[in-house]
């Protein structure tokens, strides 16, 4: 059986985050009191403490890698979106980003 885009952990429930001992799932309060406490220990500013800056992050770092397959479509797919118009919203681009985009050579030419 193959496993959904939505169950990646493999468990009925489809839980990623548990408790210690593994008997239920996190509840959506305690992974959020959790990560903004190590996002504070850790020194993250506090408008980056909530844990959807997860989500953001992988999503933006992973459409703006070279290497990612597929691109936004797979993209949009990993995070459960049903059109690719919702995941567009991650692809805020810096100025940094830009001039790499303009200074890569995407078909290999080397010019």
């Amino acid at each position: 059986m193959a496993l959904s885009l939505r169950n990646v952990s493999g468990r009925p429930d489809g839980a990623v985050f548990r408790v210690l001992d593994g008997s239920r799932p996190m509840s959506t309060r305690a992974i959020q009191a959790r990560f903004k406490k190590l996002a504070r220990e850790a020194g993250i500013p506090a408008e980056k403490r909530h844990p959807h800056c997860i989500r953001h992050g992988f999503a933006t770092r992973m459409l703006f890698d070279a290497k990612t397959i597929g691109g936004i479509y797979t993209g949009s797919k990993l995070l459960g979106h049903w059109r690719v118009a919702v995941t567009e919203m991650y692809l805020h681009c810096s100025q940094k980003q830009l001039e790499q985009a303009m200074l890569a050579d995407p078909l290999g030419t080397g010019v």
